[in-house]
């Protein structure tokens, strides 16, 4: 299932959800029946000797306690396995587990192209979404075929996508049928040799095309037609444009052993800290998704801007272990702001700020870096390919003003830790 919520698309497999639960019910079951058949008194005897927040209890103290496991129902232990567990089964105590995740199609500063490597600009908010199928008398037959969203984006303008949502997807994206990961035609299906997907929620931003280990060039919007786009200089046509999203979930059993299973008590003595608690002894908040603001050539497609770094994530697991027989596609349609006005009659929105004057107001960039995750190489194919600046120097287009060289100031870290070679700054007020 795929639908829009605030600008932001979402996919959700309820029979990955409903099998996890079910196994999660099961689990709870078992659990209790070993934990009931439990001698209370040694637990009791046992969390006293063992835990450092009961050493000292007095003897008053010790009694209240094996009164109270003594008096224990099954109720009350079953509900202290459920918040022991909870919120890593996505179950909202009652409510419907949910399986699977958001993506939102970020605005940002186009980085010059200029040669040198640039961290990941911020996001100004996200571009507007609207369902294909609700403008069915003004959208170009062929949208009606492909179903999907589209968004308003301008010429030369960048974009990157933000994933949100805590359950393992592995996610295909590409632009114009052209995977952004391998820079192959797209073929349905996963792949390992070489991966063509990323592992969500490890991989918690795409900006662009990846090109090597740990770099990739940003996904810029042009016009199809004249020879910009990704699609256009591999494959020689001008067929589809636009963005193609492709999600598998892990499957329910791989993702009940990974992430749920271990984490159900053994015995009861590890939940007598929630069922008889001790008696008392007498950055900068920045976000890549900033600013709130909304935007988009004829029909458009992608292609290769500025280089950035960033890593895309190899998956640990074994291909078997995702759910190749359920899918959610989405194709992804962009449109420029006359087009998008005809479309939905609701006005352009305003061009974004440019790289420059967003450096000189000295505001923060950002970097995200694991290294307990390997990271791709990167694709040969797409490292060949001309980025929209150097193909409009040899036609002598004038595609965009905004391309001055900057030196971003202030650099935000995310992730486990920062990168080894990185020497953390004196943030001053941003402390």
């Amino acid at each position: 299932m795929i639908y829009i919520v605030d600008n932001q698309l979402h996919f959700n497999f309820t029979s990955i959800a409903d099998r996890v639960e079910l196994l999660v019910k099961q689990k709870i079951q078992a659990t209790l029946e070993h934990l009931v058949s439990e001698d209370r008194l040694a637990s009791v005897d046992q969390l006293f000797k063992t835990h450092h927040a009961y050493r000292n209890a007095s003897t008053v103290t010790r009694q209240r306690a094996a009164s109270k496991v003594l008096a224990l129902s099954p109720e009350a232990i079953r509900d202290a396995i459920i918040n022991c567990i909870y919120p890593y089964s996505y179950v909202g105590r009652g409510g419907k587990m949910n399986v699977g995740g958001g993506i939102s199609f970020m605005r940002t500063l186009r980085i010059p192209d200029d040669g040198k490597t640039y961290p990941l600009p911020p996001g100004l908010g996200r571009f507007s979404l609207r369902r294909v199928d609700d403008y069915c008398r003004r959208v170009p037959q062929q949208w009606l075929s492909q179903g999907g969203v589209m968004l308003p984006i301008y010429q030369a303008e960048a974009l990157w996508l933000n994933f949100a949502g805590d359950y393992p997807i592995a996610l295909r994206v590409a632009t114009g049928k052209i995977d952004s990961v391998t820079g192959k035609a797209w073929r349905p299906g996963l792949n390992q040799d070489p991966q063509n997907y990323l592992i969500l929620p490890e991989q918690p931003w795409l900006d662009g095309y990846c090109v090597e280990k740990g770099f990739i060039r940003q996904f810029v919007a042009m016009p199809l037609g004249k020879g910009y786009t990704v699609e256009e200089q591999i494959t020689g046509t001008a067929e589809y444009g636009g963005l193609q999203l492709e999600a598998y979930p892990l499957k329910a059993e791989v993702h009940f052993r990974e992430s749920i299973e271990g984490r159900f008590p053994q015995s009861l003595v590890q939940l007598l800290p929630r069922l008889v608690p001790p008696e008392p002894d007498h950055r900068l908040s920045e976000s890549r998704a900033a600013m709130d603001c909304y935007c988009a050539a004829p029909e458009m497609g992608l292609g290769a801007g500025g280089r950035m770094q960033q890593e895309i994530y190899e998956d640990w697991r074994e291909l078997e272990d995702w759910n190749q027989e359920l899918r959610c596609g989405c194709f992804v349609h962009f449109c420029n702001s006359q087009m998008w006005s005809r479309i939905t009659g609701g006005k352009p929105p305003h061009r974004p700020i440019t790289a420059k004057a967003y450096s000189d107001y000295g505001l923060p960039w950002f970097d995200y870096y694991r290294e307990d995750l390997g990271t791709l190489p990167g694709s040969k194919v797409l490292n060949q390919i001309r980025t929209v600046n150097e193909i409009a120097r040899e036609e002598g287009d004038d595609v965009s003003d905004d391309d001055e060289p900057v030196s971003p100031s202030i650099v935000i870290q995310y992730g486990q830790k920062r990168r080894p070679d990185e020497v953390r700054e004196w943030l001053d007020d941003y402390c």
